[in-house]
């Protein structure tokens, strides 16, 4: 049908009628000659699926249209980009590192049956999607017949999964193991500074050296490579994470008299060793959440 000419149904609805023009990059599927090099990248980056971004070819198909209609889907939405960035750089990075804000925490008034087929347009894996535009015009026309879609809404544990696999990870848990293990050395270095004379800190200072020197102090470099996304320092990191976290709730449980020197009182100890465990403990599984997306930044990259 011609944009601006459409029956009455049309025209009582809209004053126009919304057409896309752009078929410049249109690819014909049934032909078996590819580019000499895969890697061709070619499209406008904010609407362009990863692996479109990547020039992968070969898993160029309708499901990378449909990826396209997802953005111009949310954008009608929310009147918002999915991922909103301020060079074509970053926005490619943003397609391959996050996923886009729920449209109805832009837009609260968005049905939640609109939400899961858009998210499903844009989902990274383009088995995921919509096999083709002709699905996605068939799920939301049961919309507006106000007919169940057949998409299912992604669960909240498959959210918080997806959080997890997620690449910053990785960079939020070597900066939470600097900001930690860098407290902790000043925080001891100052309890020794403090009482010079007395001699059971004299006596534990050594103890407490190599405490800091073969645990906190190289898990601040470590953290350092972790934001950089070395994969070594993530799983050294959790290699270490998990002895001081055991140490740690060992004294907790009353099994240990480590730091007896600074506190006396077995109540005060107890509670000390709560908070440090609890501190700990948010480490350790910061470096098992590292650990599982680095698993899958692998996974994918293997993929690709």
């Amino acid at each position: 049908m011609p944009c601006g000419k459409g029956d009455a149904a049309w025209s009582e609805e809209f004053p126009f009628i919304p057409c896309i023009t752009d078929f410049g990059l249109a690819k014909v599927i049934e032909e078996t000659w590819l580019y000499s090099g895969s890697s061709v990248v070619i499209g406008t980056p904010r609407y362009m699926a990863w692996e479109q971004a990547l020039g992968k070819s070969d898993l160029i198909g309708p499901s990378t249209d449909v990826y396209a209609l997802g953005v111009l889907l949310y954008e009608l939405v929310t009147r918002q980009l999915p991922y909103q960035a301020f060079t074509a750089l970053s926005m490619l990075e943003m397609l391959f590192d996050e996923r886009p804000i729920l449209p109805r925490q832009h837009n609260a008034s968005v049905p939640r049956d609109v939400e899961t087929i858009c998210l499903k347009c844009l989902e990274r894996n383009p088995a995921q999607r919509y096999a083709t535009t002709q699905e996605l015009a068939d799920e939301l026309q049961r919309t507006l017949e106000g007919k169940a879609i057949r998409a299912r809404r992604v669960r909240w544990w498959e959210n918080l999964a997806r959080w997890c696999q997620r690449p910053e990870r990785m960079r939020d848990a070597g900066l939470y193991a600097i900001i930690l293990n860098a407290i902790i050395i000043l925080w001891v270095l100052m309890g020794f500074g403090q009482s010079p004379s007395n001699p059971e800190l004299v006596s534990a200072l050594p103890s407490a050296i190599v405490i800091l020197f073969v645990t906190h102090l190289p898990m601040i470099g470590i953290g350092y490579f972790t934001m950089r996304r070395v994969r070594w320092a993530v799983w050294a990191g959790l290699v270490i994470a998990i002895p001081l976290f055991v140490m740690v709730f060992i004294n907790f449980l009353g099994f240990g008299n480590l730091f007896e020197v600074f506190w006396k009182d077995t109540l005060v100890r107890t509670n000390m060793f709560f908070l440090i465990s609890l501190l700990f403990c948010i480490q350790l599984l910061a470096y098992m959440t590292a650990a599982w997306a680095d698993l899958t930044t692998v996974r994918a990259s293997r993929t690709t």
